[in-house]
């Protein structure tokens, strides 16, 4: 009886719920959590009372955990029990809020603008639209700044009331945002004066810079002080940098990674022999040092092969990771186009910004594996 009514309920949705100006939950028809996917066949626009009556349904039929669970989410708002028409009024009165607070004009230091939206301000950024609430968070005062610019430092924000006081303040918000690291480092040492430090004072070797204490020197190579410790006791480098802590003494030497090839099935190290061709090749810029793969140099960094993901794309945007920065040599610097628009691009980065993404590293992944990115097809031009 459940599973009729489900479905019942599904069909009449998908005829009925076509009208813009009503608020609308989107539902899997076969719930994730049983095996259902993202695919536009399987979603259907339902309102917030729909919504509920269709977790209902699901409960009730399916017998499972899962949906034992969801439903509960919808019957329990913060610890107190909600009825099936206070969830549907709170739902239109939040998504209500949360337009106006959309459409809400937007002043950015950097950019010296006002935007119409935060969400036109978020793409102007770079940042993907749906993430434009992070603006408005800090337009509260609940963050500093959000959306990264060049090498490495983020967009301050506030609402157009606001702008003759911000400005007042522009010298000392671009200061602290220059110097974020140092001025955190400082704060905690101001913390702890006159009070017992358990760690002992750690030397960064290349730099010379000398830390008071284990977790300065994480913050100022974006790790972990336990890791800083351990690779000073051993001599081996970490993120890139050796460590000595006051009053140990040990031979510092190159990091051999244990990941190296213990993971990989022969079979697998034939793919990846045949595939090395399509590798790109990564610059750290300080050190002039070529890697022949991302993972190379995330293995180098002592950390694990499959955070060369992160280096790629910082890379692909030039900023910096874990104390240098980074530059991709081969074939980003290549002219792609886009099929279907038959469009030609400088390199990834310019495709990217073209369609309003923050980064090109999918379009190339796209490229090498022959799969569609963003909705197109791609490939290098000679």
């Amino acid at each position: 009886m459940f599973k009729e009514k489900y479905y019942e309920l599904i069909d009449k949705a998908k005829l009925q719920n076509t009208d813009d100006n009503i608020v609308y939950e989107i539902h899997h028809i076969i719930p994730r959590s049983l095996g259902g996917t993202d695919d536009k066949s399987n979603l259907v626009k339902l309102t917030p009372e729909e919504h509920y009556d269709a977790h209902y349904y699901l409960w009730k039929f399916t017998n499972t955990p899962q949906m034992a669970w969801a439903f509960w989410l919808f019957n329990n708002f913060k610890g107190r029990k909600i009825s099936r028409e206070e969830y549907g009024e709170l739902r239109r009165q939040a998504a209500k809020a949360s337009a106006e607070l959309q459409k809400k004009p937007v002043y950015c230091l950097e950019l010296d603008k006002v935007f119409p939206s935060m969400q036109e301000a978020a793409i102007a950024v770079g940042a993907r639209k749906d993430h434009s609430s992070y603006i408005g968070e800090v337009c509260n005062k609940k963050h500093k700044a959000c959306f990264e610019w060049k090498n490495g430092l983020r967009y301050h924000w506030c609402w157009p009331k606001d702008i003759e006081e911000f400005k007042k303040h522009k010298e000392e918000l671009l200061y602290e945002e220059a110097h974020r690291k140092e001025l955190t480092i400082k704060k905690i040492s101001e913390a702890r004066k006159g009070k017992a430090v358990h760690s002992k004072t750690v030397t960064c070797v290349e730099t010379g810079q000398k830390f008071n204490n284990l977790k300065e020197a994480a913050i100022f190579c974006d790790g972990y002080s336990s890791n800083i410790k351990y690779s000073a006791e051993q001599g081996t480098p970490y993120h890139g940098y050796h460590w000595k802590l006051d009053g140990v003494e040990v031979e510092l030497k190159e990091k051999v990674s244990h990941w190296k090839g213990k993971h990989l099935s022969e079979e697998m190290k034939k793919k990846m022999v045949v595939s090395k061709s399509n590798v790109l090749k990564i610059k750290c810029i300080e050190l002039d040092k070529i890697f022949d793969s991302a993972r190379a140099a995330a293995v180098w960094l002592g950390i694990s092969p499959s955070a060369g993901s992160y280096v790629k794309e910082k890379a692909l945007k030039k900023e910096e990771y874990r104390g240098y920065h980074w530059e991709i040599i081969e074939k980003e610097k290549q002219k792609i186009r886009c099929i279907e628009l038959n469009k030609i691009f400088d390199n990834a980065r310019a495709a990217a910004d073209y369609l309003h993404r923050s980064s090109g590293s999918y379009i190339l992944e796209g490229i090498r594996k022959n799969l569609p990115c963003y909705g197109y097809h791609w490939e290098f031009v000679d």
